[in-house]
């Protein structure tokens, strides 16, 4: 604990970017208690938190819930855990995010430094974690993304120190954060089975997407870890695939037409109808949706979070740029956005290109471990298709910031790699 107490005062004491860091994590933990705003999802995942942990199920939660058909499997067990043993207390939580966060920069430096010993990469690199707003808000959310934002950081640290133990243990917990990080399991199954030095106690982070499983089976007769990956895909790629061939009227009207249908299904029939409807669909406006799976991807990328910034900072809700497919349509979007939300896709906007300039850069001069976080990367935004939200590339800002920074570093050190 002093080791890392010492490692935030040294470079606390050495980089002006920190210095700014630390006070804007103060005034993202200062807004939220004298003026605090949520997601919708930081109601679910609170409700989520009394439903498991505390066998209480308020009428508010409830009317959270509406609109999601399987709700009961939606939210892993991870994040509401955390709410749980703080209390149910948002800004308790937020207060230990905010150290979480004011640690992030200390263990990206650490993990760049096995990287490099150059300076200046180290330099950029907290420029780049300052120039992240997202950082902030989401310190200040009642939100997992710091937690795994924090744990893929400290994974991609323990990789390069071969730490498996540790790599197994970060694996555990970022799944039970958030089910999409099952992708990573994956992954991390493959390095078991086919690495050139098998790492088989990583297949031990399995575990807790086995025990959910059976007991999930064992409550609703289907085997399943989370239902979030069914109803994103009832709700958001199929009515993209549906837009792309038909009226937006005529897909609200076919939403409404099949949730009479659910009603009459129990939760297993009801998950698996959904699944298989929306597999059709897809399927049968492949063309239409890969269009728009693929600018959604491409949008994620220099997404600044217009819609974090709005929702942070409690201004008045604009269209913003999900249905924006042509350039007329995005110069339209832009047009209807106020003018500090303007000012700030601008600014932060011209800061992520900059960003993915360096990152590839960065990837040339460190090609074996760039290819691979890059590689891991592309999967993850290609399974978030056509919603494109900024926050979803968030938990890889340090991954995308330390090989922006290494575009800075002209030898490559092949030791470290």
């Amino acid at each position: 604990m002093v080791k890392h107490l010492r490692a935030v005062y040294t470079l606390f004491k050495e980089s002006h970017a920190y210095k700014v860091y630390v006070l804007c994590v103060i005034l993202a933990l200062g807004k939220q208690m004298f003026s605090y705003t949520e997601l919708i999802d930081s109601r679910e995942y609170l409700c989520a938190a009394k439903s498991v942990f505390m066998s209480q199920v308020p009428d508010s939660c409830l009317d959270n819930l509406q609109g999601h058909q399987l709700p009961q499997t939606r939210r892993t067990v991870g994040y509401p855990f955390l709410i749980y043993i703080t209390g149910a207390v948002p800004l308790l939580l937020i207060a230990l995010q905010s150290l979480i966060s004011l640690l992030l920069p200390v263990l990206a430096k650490s993990t760049l430094s096995l990287l490099t010993a150059a300076k200046r990469p180290h330099a950029l690199l907290q420029w780049l974690m300052l120039l992240s707003p997202l950082q902030f808000f989401y310190t200040g959310f009642l939100m997992p993304e710091i937690w795994t934002e924090f744990l893929l950081l400290l994974l991609l640290y323990l990789y390069l120190k071969d730490n498996v133990l540790g790599m197994m243990l970060c694996l555990s917990a970022l799944i039970l954060l958030k089910p999409v990080f099952i992708l990573l399991l994956f992954i991390a199954t493959a390095f078991a089975f086919f690495g050139i030095r098998r790492r088989w106690i990583l297949l031990l982070s399995w575990i807790p997407v086995l025990i959910a499983g059976f007991l999930h089976y064992q409550k609703w007769d289907l085997w399943h870890y989370s239902s979030v990956a069914v109803e994103n895909k009832w709700s958001y790629n199929q009515r993209v695939a549906l837009e792309s061939a038909m009226a937006p009227t005529k897909v609200d009207s076919f939403y409404l037409a099949q949730d009479k249908v659910l009603l009459n299904l129990n939760y297993k029939h009801k998950s698996q109808y959904m699944d298989s409807l929306a597999n059709i669909n897809i399927t049968s406006h492949f063309k239409g949706y890969f269009s728009s799976h693929i600018k959604g991807c491409v949008k994620m990328l220099f997404d600044p979070g217009r819609y974090d910034f709005v929702a942070f900072m409690a201004l008045p809700e604009g269209k913003g740029f999900m249905q924006a497919n042509g350039l007329n349509s995005i110069a339209d979007a832009f047009k209807r956005q106020s003018p500090i939300v303007w000012l700030y896709l601008v600014l932060f906007g011209l800061v992520g290109l900059i960003k993915w300039t360096c990152f590839i850069l960065g990837v040339r001069n460190h090609p074996k471990i760039g290819l691979t976080l890059l590689a891991i990367m592309v999967i993850f935004i290609g399974v978030t298709g056509p919603v494109g939200s900024a926050r979803y590339l968030l938990p890889f800002l340090p991954w995308i910031a330390i090989m922006a920074s290494l575009s800075r570093d002209t030898h490559e050190n092949t030791a470290a790699e």
